[in-house]
């Protein structure tokens, strides 16, 4: 009796997360909130922009479960309690930014010509930086890409075989502040373009030369 009476909790944790972050992202798309404890996570959004709201959420309803569990011994409901707002928060955040989630890499190479065009054989655009060494002062050019999560191999696979010694930097990226970056994002662009030193740091958007 005893694991099904577990076994049953794991199952209502998981569906009560699922739903709770569906209801919740709904409710933070339209610019509300329940009135509960994601009040805090909204005031977080101000002061940290950069981090998923569902995450921010999360924050105080563990703060909360954490603090129940040492004052009346439940650990192993504030376990349950964890899982659930882990599914609660990834949930959300799919909910708010979409289910496939993009990515940003900046690329150091001193093979950045062969690298630039091995990335518009694979249909992506780059952003060429001027960046230069605090140590060394030597010049570099800086490759700016975004792309879709599921690109990341082929892309890694395609920078290791051009230069081994590459610097790659990985960044999350759940939205964009222009519309057409999405666009970008998420069709084959048909004519991928390179800009140099592009204010706004977007991949193949940009215009300007």
């Amino acid at each position: 009796k005893a694991i099904r009476r577990q076994r049953q909790m794991c199952i209502r944790d998981r569906y009560g997360g699922a739903g709770m972050g569906v209801g919740l992202g709904l409710v933070f798309s339209q610019g509300a909130t329940t009135g509960g404890t994601d009040i805090i996570g909204k005031l977080l959004k101000l002061k940290f922009p950069w981090l998923p709201i569902g995450k921010l959420v999360m924050i105080p309803d563990m703060v909360v479960v954490i603090l129940a569990a040492v004052v009346f011994g439940t650990v192993n409901a504030a376990l349950y309690g964890l899982i659930q707002m882990y599914l609660l928060s990834k949930v959300m955040d799919m909910i708010l930014y979409g289910w496939d989630t993009s990515r940003v890499a900046y690329i150091i190479t001193d093979r950045w010509e062969e690298t630039v065009q091995g990335l518009l054989d694979m249909n992506r655009g780059v952003t060429l930086l001027q960046g230069k060494g605090a140590y060394t002062g030597a010049e570099k050019q800086v490759l700016l890409v975004a792309f879709r999560q599921r690109e990341i191999v082929p892309i890694k696979r395609m920078l290791r075989e051009i230069d081994p010694k590459a610097f790659f930097i990985e960044i999350n990226t759940f939205h964009f502040q222009r519309k057409e970056v999405r666009r970008w994002l998420y069709s084959v662009s048909k004519r991928p373009e390179i800009t140099r030193s592009c204010p706004t740091t977007i991949c193949g958007i940009c215009r300007c030369r």
